[in-house]
């Protein structure tokens, strides 16, 4: 083998300038991060107003789990970077919401089975019947 065969290229030495792009590689495009940042907030203030506002009444329950819902989503797709990850990491954090569901699933089963109307199977007592009733019941 010849010294000619075994020369190696000489290596290049990076500017100021390459050092920028290098990192600008790296790192991960701000902008819809900070745009699904913004939409979390968006969405977290459409729930606070569902919450409060009476118009929907019983349905509210169900429109702050869907907005919910979707925050959740959200959250996974952007932030745990689910939608460029690997398939074994994807089924990891779909079977974390599959389960979810599941225990969500037994606690409303437990719940909506027990005797009485709905929400009315547990009575809490307002403050002021709690400050009237005397130590010993309490």
């Amino acid at each position: 083998m010849s010294r000619a065969d075994t020369h190696r290229a000489p290596r290049r030495i990076a500017s100021r300038n390459d050092r920028g792009a290098d990192r600008q590689a790296l790192l991960p495009p701000l902008l819809p991060e900070l745009a699904v940042y913004l939409g979390l907030f968006a969405l977290a203030a459409v729930s606070l107003l569902l919450a409060f506002w009476g118009a929907l009444d019983g349905l509210a329950i169900l429109a702050c789990l869907a907005v919910a819902a979707i925050m959740a989503s959200l959250v996974m797709v952007f932030f745990m970077h689910l939608r460029t990850a690997m398939t074994v990491i994807v089924l990891a954090g779909l079977s974390g919401v599959v389960w979810l569901v599941i225990l969500f699933g037994l606690t409303l089963s437990d719940y909506l089975t027990r005797p009485g109307d709905f929400g009315t199977s547990v009575e809490t007592p307002t403050a002021t019947e709690r400050m009237r009733s005397p130590p010993s019941e309490r």
